[in-house]
């Protein structure tokens, strides 16, 4: 797809926004968030043909009530000492554009919105940041010619986790419904209104963030492709029996452990890498709805972590997949809220944010990524009907990443990034293809 110039562009501001001063940016594990955009897309199907689906000006003031309540997003950075920032400039606002489209939704549908026909590129209003100038928040409204609309969010991962897309969606959805939204209770949690945070004795963070000097070893960058694969709850099921057969007795293990285990060790069995050679699997958590203080829903700022389970490729090979699937549901179990804020403290306290070594930089040495999109079940009807997908976005990069994405039409989908090779060899790989219901 080629989209037309854009038919509206404009930057979004709000009166809480207008009339706020210069904030503190997110801290804590925002301090060690990379500047980029989490970028996903809802997909809207116009089934009943109306002509005004989508109306441009009642999203338009859809979207600025909703910044009203998210007025940070409406701001820029502001470069602090030791990788910290604020938050100001508020009257430069949030980007709205809105585009046409020569493609139809029957397009994306038949294909099952495939990373390989569907130009994602192309819906975004915000690649990369590029520079402390570059918005925070980022929505391209595209119309195809159906009348169905696609809409593509970006927004600064240090502003926000999957938590907080969520919280936006949501609150966009309920406006858009025209249904109460209470300011006192959708009101932005910040670092400055939390409980002061305590380090746990004898934790030692810097063993998941060491400080570093110097360059990290990294695996030779390969040519990579993005597949979907989708799973029915019946193979679903499957996949879990065989676990538990494997393991000689029922465990209380769930579908998705069972199924980030066979994707972790499919894919290293597919790679072109050394026995010895590095193979962690790293797992993206959240445990925010498990946190006593309720207001925590709210919070500005990222409360993921990552959990690690470390491996060569032999040792993957050697573990029964039983046994990997028990090992990352006790890590994941492992971490608890007291965890998570001596994390945080350890961070806010670093007196070099900049030299410490995320552990995604493993990606780059041969590690693989994963992060679990299905546990957000979102209500996106804007009045208009809901959602008919809710696709991720996976920048493409030579590293190893998968998603599992938000659930549709009884389907597990998992998105999976890979080097063409070893793409090849998963998709021919019959001890994981015989669980796969479709490949897109």
């Amino acid at each position: 797809m080629t989209p037309l110039p854009p038919k509206y562009h404009q930057f979004l501001t709000c009166p809480n926004g207008l009339a706020s001063p210069v904030i503190p940016s997110p801290v804590g594990l925002s301090l060690v968030t990379s500047h980029f955009y989490i970028k996903f897309f809802c997909f809207y199907e116009n089934t009943h043909h109306r002509p005004d689906f989508m109306n441009p000006r009642f999203l338009r003031q859809t979207m600025e009530h909703t910044l009203n309540y998210f007025y940070p997003l409406t701001g820029r950075l502001i470069v602090r000492e030791n990788s910290r920032y604020d938050i100001g400039h508020f009257d430069r606002g949030g980007l709205m554009e809105m585009v046409d489209s020569v493609d139809t939704f029957k397009e994306y549908k038949e294909c099952r919105y495939s990373y390989s026909v569907v130009p994602y590129d192309e819906l975004l209003s915000l690649q990369s940041f590029v520079s402390k100038e570059s918005p925070l928040f980022g929505v391209r409204v595209t119309y195809l010619k159906c009348g169905s609309v696609v809409m593509g969010y970006s927004i600064h991962h240090k502003m926000m986790d999957g938590s907080g897309c969520h919280l936006f969606l949501d609150t966009l959805c309920k406006i858009g419904r025209q249904e109460y939204v209470d300011p006192s209770v959708v009101k932005l949690y910040f670092d400055g209104d939390r409980s002061p945070l305590r380090s746990l004795p004898g934790v030692d963070h810097s063993l998941l963030y060491p400080y570093t000097s110097g360059s990290m070893q990294t695996s030779i960058a390969r040519k990579t492709r993005i597949v979907t694969f989708s799973f029915d709850q019946q193979k679903l099921c499957l996949i879990q029996e065989m676990i538990n057969e494997e393991a000689g007795y029922a465990s209380s293990l769930s579908k998705v452990i069972c199924l980030l285990a066979l994707m972790y060790k499919s894919v290293i069995r597919a790679r072109q890498v050394d026995n010895q050679s590095l193979s962690d699997l790293i797992c993206i958590i959240s445990k925010r709805h498990k946190h006593k203080d309720e207001r925590m829903k709210y919070y500005f700022g990222n409360h993921i972590l990552p959990v690690i389970c470390s491996h060569t490729k032999e040792s993957v090979m050697k573990t029964r997949l039983c046994d990997l699937a028990v090992e990352l549901s006790q890590k994941i179990e492992s971490v608890d809220i007291p965890y998570i804020e001596s994390l945080e403290c350890y961070l806010n306290q670093a007196e070099n944010v900049h030299e410490i070594m995320r552990p995604f930089g493993r990606l780059a040495m041969g590690a693989i990524g994963v992060s679990d999109w299905s546990r957000f079940i979102y209500n996106s009807d804007m009045s208009y009907g809901s959602h008919s997908v809710i696709r991720s976005y996976l920048d493409p990069s030579p590293f190893a990443i998968g998603i599992i994405l938000p659930a549709s039409d009884g389907l597990m989908d998992v998105a999976m990034q890979l080097d063409n090779i070893s793409m090849d060899k998963l998709l021919t790989d019959p001890q994981f293809i015989q669980y796969v219901t479709s490949v897109w």
